[in-house]
């Protein structure tokens, strides 16, 4: 699950094609959080597959997955175009209605912005289930 959910980091973090250095700091903050030890990472990041990586079951895990992707787009505070049409696209293929995947990359953007940690983000979401 986590070689899973570090491919859909890394290709949120190169979606403007280019990997600043706030972002793969992000990437390593987001896998010491979860408890992935570097040198994991690095091998998740050096050795991607080609192949598709499952979204979550859990609509909870799904949140926090998204909530993840939003820390990585804000990492060098500069949100681009690319990166915010990457996060809406993942928003759909997470399970968001089309037509509300902006509304939910702007939630999750601005709780990225403010520093919001993850567990209030996923608590806060649970609240509203």
């Amino acid at each position: 699950m986590l070689h899973d959910h570090f491919l859909f980091l890394y290709a949120v973090a190169l979606s403007d094609l280019h990997l600043d250095p706030s972002e793969l700091q992000m990437l390593y903050d987001i896998g010491t959080r979860r408890g992935v030890p570097r040198q994991r990472i690095d091998d998740v990041l050096l050795s991607p597959q080609a192949n598709r990586a499952p979204v979550p079951t859990d609509v909870l895990d799904r949140v926090e997955c998204l909530y993840d992707f939003a820390l990585v787009v804000q990492a060098d505070g500069v949100v681009e175009s690319e990166e915010r049409q990457m996060l809406e696209r993942l928003c759909t293929l997470f399970g968001c209605e089309s037509e509300s995947a902006p509304g939910n990359a702007d939630f999750r953007l601005g709780e990225a912005a403010n520093g919001s940690a993850p567990e209030a983000v996923r608590a806060a979401v649970e609240a509203t289930l």
